[in-house]
């Protein structure tokens, strides 16, 4: 007796690919969020291991931050045409080219794998217009200045005069070779502290408070058009750094209600106290988006 062969039917082929259409479109979702994660991982050891970089060329170099200057922006002046003949500076420069010693990922070569260097969610970055279809930079730095005009901390005309124009005040978190002990991410106003502020200090015998916390190492944002696009997308961090003034900084970002918005991410640290915060634009008008 022959077998006979029984087949699907049309009707029951259209059933099982609408449900394993179903299937993929419940598990998108999470596949996504996990992606997102994973960047937001990757992202945060990549910020980790720059600041132990700095610290492992600190130890080797008498404690001292390193000095670099920032390749990407576009002195006014023609020092960098001098001391560096030939060399592209600006947005589409190469931020890694040997002819420019004193840049941050040169400066760090041995301290900080490249890799580390670019955020794997990043939106931008430098080179401006990347040949090889990636960024080889993705986070901001505060530089002592373009190639040719930053000022070493130990060369500056107002280094510890207590000022407004002193690097420790006006310059709080540059890398221009100051002691590594003397860089502060926060930004000091001579003006009365609030009534409520008590992470204050005196310099000459003025009070200062600090209302702004500036990263040292940050995820790069784009602003346009007034409004700030971000990396990354969660849940943003509360400010605990921010002290008296962490109602400033709330009242003009996003409210931490447990909602995901977009994000980026910002390395403040001290010595090996690193704090890596989730968080948003202070001035970011678009607080609900």
């Amino acid at each position: 007796m022959q077998r006979r062969r029984h087949a699907f039917t049309l009707i029951e082929l259209l059933v099982v690919i609408a449900i394993v259409g179903l299937l993929v479109s419940l598990m998108m979702p999470a596949l996504s969020k996990a992606r997102h994660q994973a960047k937001l991982t990757a992202c945060r050891v990549n910020l980790r291991n720059i600041w132990v970089g700095v610290l492992g060329y600190s130890v080797q170099h008498d404690y001292r931050l390193p000095y670099a200057e920032n390749i990407n922006l576009q002195p006014t002046g023609t020092e960098y045409a001098t001391r560096y003949p030939g060399l592209d500076v600006g947005p589409d420069a190469d931020p890694f080219d040997p002819a420019c010693p004193t840049t941050i990922g040169n400066v760090l070569k041995g301290y900080v794998p490249e890799r580390s260097w670019t955020c794997p969610a990043a939106i931008t970055g430098y080179p401006d217009n990347p040949v090889s279809g990636r960024w080889k930079m993705t986070y901001n730095f505060s530089t002592a200045g373009p190639v040719g005009e930053g000022i070493p901390y130990d060369k500056h005309p107002y280094k510890n005069s207590g000022g407004p124009l002193d690097p420790l005040v006006s310059n709080y978190a540059y890398f221009d070779g100051r002691p590594l002990e003397k860089l502060d991410g926060r930004r000091y106003v001579q003006t009365p502290p609030h009534p409520t502020a008590y992470n204050t200090r005196k310099i000459n015998g003025r009070p200062y408070f600090w209302q702004v916390r500036r990263p040292i190492v940050a995820d790069m944002v784009i602003k346009e058009g007034g409004v700030w696009t971000y990396p990354h997308f969660g849940v943003p961090q509360p400010r605990q750094d921010l002290r008296a003034y962490q109602w400033l900084f709330e009242q003009n970002t996003s409210t931490f209600d447990g909602q995901s918005r977009e994000v980026y991410l910002e390395m403040h640290a001290y010595g090996d106290d690193i704090n890596v915060y989730q968080t948003r634009a202070y001035d970011d008008p678009d607080q609900y988006n």
